[in-house]
Order: C-alpha cells, then structure tokens, then sequence
C-alpha cells in the first residue's frame, strides 16, 4: 500500500494564534489552496494542512485533486465551476480514503466540519462516508452518502462535532464504500471548500434592490418588493427595522421591523401612492437597520416621476332593454373618450357574469379514489391525478372513469394545467413536467428554485407558470426558469397552497384563483389581484356545497365547454371522499353579439373612439350581460357596461327602448354589392337628412330629408346605378352631424 501526503487548505476558527501562525500559507503560490468562504464563514485566515492518501493501487496517484475546469457539468452553489481544485473520491478496484492529519481540539467546543458536496454520476452501490476519530481509538461515522443515478450541483454540508470528538488525537476522513465500478466514465464524489472550525454566528444582511425608479400617473399606486437577506450558513438571527421618510407620506411599507434565520430572506413590499399628489418628481429612502456589524445599515433609494392620468369617459350605459326582432340585427355603438392627459389604454373583456351567478355549482360527480391532488379539463375530458401512485385518471363529461395511466419520467404527479397543447405538471420536487397526456410521453423537465412545489398556474397572457409550494412565496417562471415575478409568502398569507389556477376571463383581471386548506382540512377557492400581489377578498368555501363531505381541496381549472355558454372553474377533492367539481365563472360570449370593431386600442388625450357591436335577434328572450372594459386610467381601472337585449317576436312592436345619444352605425354589409342597410338613433325628434357622396365630396344619393320621431331607424340604399368604389354617408341634424365610409364592389 502506498502511502502520500498531499497538501489542502484547511479553513480554521478559533485555534491559538501562535500555532496557526507556523500553518499559514500564500494562496497565490501554493497549488491546492482552496478559495476561502469569507461571505459565508467570516473566517479571518486560511491555513495549511497535510491530508493521507492510502491508495491500494500505485499507479493511482494524485488523481484525487483534479482541475475542476474540466468537469463543467459540475457547478457550485453560485452558479460558476470551483477552481481551482476539488477533492475526488471513488470506489475505483477498492476503497480508499483521504485523512485529515491530527489535531488537538482537547481545549476547544462547538466546533464544526463543513465542506460542499457534489455528486457525479454514480453505479448505485457506492458512497462515501465521513468520519472522525474519536476519543476511544475508533472511527466513528458523521454522516454516509448513498450513491445514486444522479448528477447533483455542489450543496453545504454541517456537521456538529459530537462530545468524543474532542481529544488531543482528533482526525477526519473521506472514505469511498461500496462495490467497486466497471464502466469508465466520471463517477464519484467532489468535495470542496473543507473547513473545520467555531462558526460565527454573525448576521450578514444584504438589501436588493438599493435603487428603482417609478412612474405614475395621479391616483396611481404600484407595489415594489424588496429582499432582505442573511447570508450566514451557521445558525444566526438578523434583526432588522425599517425607517420610511415621515414627509414621504407618498412611500409605505408593510413592516416596521422583522427577523431572518440562516440563508433566507424577507421580502419587504415597498408601496408608492401617487394619490392627490402634483405633477412632478419625487424622492426618499427606505432605511434597513440591522444587527450585522459589517453593514449595519443599507438604504434604497425610491424616485419617482408622477404624470398627468388618461381619464376614461365610456358611454352610453344602457339604462333601458334594447329592442330588436327575431331574426333580425342592429348595431350599437359604446363610445370611449379619453379626457385625461397621458395616452388611454382600453381593452374589451368582451362579458362578464352578473355576480349574482358567481359559485353556481354546475356538475360534481364521485370519484373513484380517495389520494388526489390535481384535477384539469382539456375541452374533451377531465383527468385527475394520484399522488401515491403518480398516475392520471381519465372521465368524461358524464363523470365516467375511462381509463388510468403513467407518464414515464414523471415521479409523483400532483398538480396539473394544460396551454391548449401540452400538459403541465409539478410533483413532488422543485421540477415542472411538460407531458403529452394523448402519447402519455414527457416532453420537457423545467427546473425551478423552489425545493417543492404544490401548485402550477399556466398564464397565457405571458407564456409563463405561477408556481409555489405549500407556504412559499408564489414565483412567476417563464420557460426557462427564470423569475419573472414574485408574491411573496408575507402578501398572501397562506401556510397550506394545493392548487391555482390562472384567471384572465373575468372582469377587473388577470386574477389568480388559489386553493388553501389552512383551516383544518379546507377547501377554499381564494382570488389575488396580480396587479397588487393581494387577495381581493372574493372567495368560496367549497365543502359548504357538500355538506357531510370530508375532504381537501385538490387542484384548479378554468375551462369552457363543460356547460354550454359558460367559463367554469372547478378542481378536485381528495380524502375518504373523492370528488371532482366545476362552478360557472363567468359567460362565454353570448351568440347574439358580434363586436365589428377592434375591441382593444389607444385613445390620446381629447380624442375618442367607437366600438361597434352587432345584436342579433334570435333566440327570443330577455338577456342580461356586460360590456366590461379594462383601462389604464387609475380610477376607473374596470369600467362595467350593462346590456339588456329584448328579442320580441315578429310582428311585436318594442316601445321600451329610446336611445340616450345621437350614433350613426356602420353599413351593414360593408362591404356590399348593390343594396346595405344604414341604421341610426336619435334621443329627440327633429328634421334630419342623411345623403350619401363620392371620394369627390359629390352627393350621389339623397336616403333621407325629413322630420324623424325620437327612436331608431333604418335606411336602405339600393346602389345599383353606381359604380364601385368607396362612398361617404353624412347624418345631419340641428345638434349633430357625423360621416361613414362605405365600400361598393361589384
């Protein structure tokens, strides 16, 4: 057996000056010195130590110290390869080990071994074992890791030193167990940064972000987070207040104080209020003391740059039932004005539910289990999944179980939500599943950085997932696994998330719906304000439905056409009694509206636009629903537009419905060849003309020169002597005057 000494920088804390003294060593000169964890240990000096080296085989020499630069695909903790040597261990032919020399600790407690760890590629049977000597003369085990099939980046390992450990005689070692490997390849353990030592207990705080800028309009208010962390790896407290400029009464906080354990953070919600503020600039500082003697206190500058706001005037609201007859249509126009002072961003969410219809429970039927905790609707079936088992099961709309399957791949499946496409799921790690739920294939793994994940929220409107786990902060990943966006755990509050779901259906969104049995084993369906980061207080209990049922909630969906005309939002129960639910969220868009015009736009200040939209009709009936209009003025973010369509039978006259404002409609059809039909309203009666000229501004056709009672009116014009091309109609009136374009092709 050969025998070798081979130099490592040890990192000591705590041992006598004067001994330490003759260790020491120059990092620049000395080839296996280790960079030293100063952020994390707060260690003063780095020192010499000789390590054994027994090795079985003599041609095995220093292969246990390679270069770490030529295995790229291990990483440390900060994202970057260690450089610029790590130890390697191996049950190559046999076992071998690397011995620390000896130390006399008989004068010394509360010390620690620590080190970073990474796992190749390894044949299951192997490990490695860490040990130390013990005042008894024997080896005694700290901790073995199990080999597995595994790739796995570099992660801190702590080991308190037990009550033996201190003699004059103590050692530590490295030792590689197990059956030795066949197949070449680079199998083994790295182990790096090794430090023996008494750990400080010192706090270090870091503030993130120190600066941001801000622009609002008046009336405005954004909410901005900010990260307080502690970066000891030893167990430590970092106490901390907040101080916010009391003349700064346009800058808030959500705590005045708080406390970070070892590598965590706080998120601090920073809110600026332009409300009754003047035009102009603005600045403070949101001061964080704290008790880490490095840094004792951080600042974060807030600047922000108040504009003047759009102001949304949308008409007319529709007071009174629109009239039209079976089988046949009209337009009416909503008006959107902008009488503010920055650019007025509009978009139409085309309906919205009256909420008096909101958890309206449409279907639920038994399942056939009782372990779930997923559940989504693909437009086609239902699938709920198992997490004992990991498997999927397949219902129809009916609520009758088709069949069970496995996604090969995917381990313990738990929630699930689809794009339209593919399948997305989380299980019992910190990973996302994209799978083929048709081929029963998977696709992609995603990795996240939460360690656990309980719920996935596919949003649309980003190509990206809402992600957490029971009580985490909830994370916005796009497909890369970049954070796009976060809520923190300290905004929503709740300690036991199974399920959420993506909202950009109902009025005032994007929502997200989320699922919390907080209260013993609940299911309640729960609404954030992804705007704000908060719950808008909208919620359901949903096992008040089922009275006598004992079971959580399990996952959510949004989906239409499990009730005809309806958006449905539902999910699973588990428990002794499985059950799968859906209510009505909100309406699909009604049959008998067609929007002609674009339905989002720009207005600039002093301007506005008109949306155009088709009623039909058929069927005959009296129907309630909302033009619901989502805009970027602050105080009328949501503007909501009742519409009550009454369709009378032919040959029944309608006298309810007297138009409030003067609107000339866009030919109906426009294009036309030869006739088309022009419709417009009047809240008054009085003489009128309504004429028809060429791109030359020549009348080529009078529809209309007489006195018109209050209503509205329809006007053909039959265009069979013109030839085609593009023609203008004029409505004139004593108050009011207004021109179309019409296109005749022939």
């Amino acid at each position: 057996m050969k025998k070798s000494s081979f130099p490592l920088t040890l990192l000591l804390f705590g041992f006598a000056a004067e001994t330490l003294a003759q260790q020491m060593i120059e990092p620049s000169t000395y080839p296996y010195y280790k960079t030293s964890l100063t952020n994390s240990f707060l260690v003063e000096k780095t020192f010499d130590v000789l390590f054994q080296e027994e090795f079985p085989d003599p041609t095995f020499d220093n292969g246990n110290w390679p270069l770490m630069s030529g295995t790229p695909e291990i990483v440390t903790v900060s994202g970057s390869s260690s450089v610029p040597y790590a130890l390697f261990m191996s049950a190559e032919n046999a076992e071998e080990e690397i011995i620390s020399r000896v130390f006399d600790l008989s004068n010394h407690a509360g010390l620690v071994l620590a080190f970073y760890e990474s796992q190749l590629d390894l044949e299951t049977p192997e490990g490695v074992a860490v040990e130390y000597f013990s005042d008894n003369g024997t080896w005694q085990l700290l901790y073995e890791y199990l080999g597995s099939n595994n790739i796995t980046p570099f992660e801190l390992s702590l080991f308190p030193l037990p009550n033996d450990a201190y003699h004059s005689e103590f050692q530590f070692r490295f030792r590689a167990v197990g059956a030795p490997y066949t197949t070449p390849g680079f199998e083994g353990w790295y182990f790096d940064s090794i430090y023996l030592g008494a750990p400080t207990t010192t706090p270090i705080m870091t503030v993130n972000p120190q600066t941001f800028l801000d622009n609002l309009f008046v009336n405005e208010m954004r909410n901005h987070q900010v990260y307080i962390s502690n970066g000891q790896t030893f167990t430590s407290i970092l106490n901390y207040t907040i101080i916010v400029d009391a003349s700064a009464t346009w800058l808030g906080v959500n705590m005045n104080s708080g406390q970070v354990g070892t590598i965590s953070q706080d998120t601090l919600v920073v809110t600026v209020d332009a409300t009754g503020l003047a035009i102009g600039s603005y600045s403070s500082y949101v001061e964080v003391m704290g008790d880490d003697p490095a840094n004792p206190q951080d600042s974060v500058l807030v600047s922000l740059e108040v504009i003047g706001a759009p102001v949304a005037v949308i008409t007319p609201q529709f007071d009174n039932p629109v009239g039209v007859n079976e089988g046949d249509s009209m337009e009416v126009q909503i008006q959107i004005a902008n009488a503010g002072l920055s650019e007025l961003e509009w978009k139409l969410v085309t309906t919205a539910l009256d909420p008096d219809y909101l958890w309206e429970l449409q279907i639920s039927f038994p399942l056939s289990g009782a372990a779930y905790s997923g559940a989504e609707f693909d437009g086609k079936a239902f699938y709920v999944t198992e997490y004992i088992t990991g498997s999927v099961e397949m219902y129809d709309l009916a609520g009758n179980f088709i069949k069970t399957f496995s996604i090969p791949g995917v381990d313990g499946l738990r929630q699930i939500d689809y794009d339209g496409t593919i399948m997305y799921g989380v299980g019992s790690g910190s990973n996302i599943y994209e799978m083929d739920f048709d081929s029963e294939t998977l696709i992609n793994i995603i990795a996240t950085p939460l360690p656990t994940l309980r719920s996935i929220a596919y949003a649309s409107d980003f190509d990206a997932f809402w992600i957490s786990g029971y009580d985490s902060d909830i994370l916005l990943l796009d497909r890369s696994g970049n954070t796009l966006a976060t809520i923190p755990s300290s905004s929503h509050g709740l300690t036991n998330i199974y399920g959420s779901v993506y909202d950009n259906r109902s009025s005032g969104g994007p929502y997200l719906w989320v699922i919390d049995r907080s209260i013993g084993n609940g299911a309640d369906i729960i609404q954030f304000d992804l705007a704000t980061g908060y719950q808008t207080g909208v919620s359901h209990d949903i096992l008040s439905d089922f009275p006598g049922l004992s079971a959580g909630g399990a996952g959510l969906f949004i989906s239409e056409g499990i009730v005809p005309g309806s958006i449905s939002i539902g999910g699973g129960l588990r428990g002794g009694d499985g059950m799968l639910y859906a209510y009505e969220l909100a309406p699909s868009s009604p049959p008998w509206i067609n929007f002609l015009s674009p339905t989002s736009g720009v207005v600039i200040p002093g301007n506005q636009t008109d949306v155009n939209i088709r009623i039909y009709g058929s069927p005959v009936g009296l129907d309630t629903t909302y033009f619901v209009f989502n805009t970027n003025d602050p105080v009328n973010e949501t503007v909501l537009v009742p519409f009550i369509r009454n369709s009378l039978p032919v040959g029944i006259e309608n006298t309810e419905f007297m138009p409030m404002t003067f609107s000339l409609s866009q030919n109906y059809p426009n294009p036309f060849n030869p006739a088309t039909t022009i419709e417009f309203s009047q809240p008054q009666s009085g003489f009128m003309t309504l004429k028809v000229y060429d791109i030359l501004g020549r009348v080529v056709a009078t529809l209309l020169e007489a006195y018109k009672p209050a209503g509205r009116h329809t006007v053909n014009f039959d265009a069979s002597r013109l030839s085609s091309g593009i023609y203008y109609y004029t409505l004139t009136t004593d108050d009011f005057r207004q021109t179309r374009k019409m296109v005749l092709l022939r």
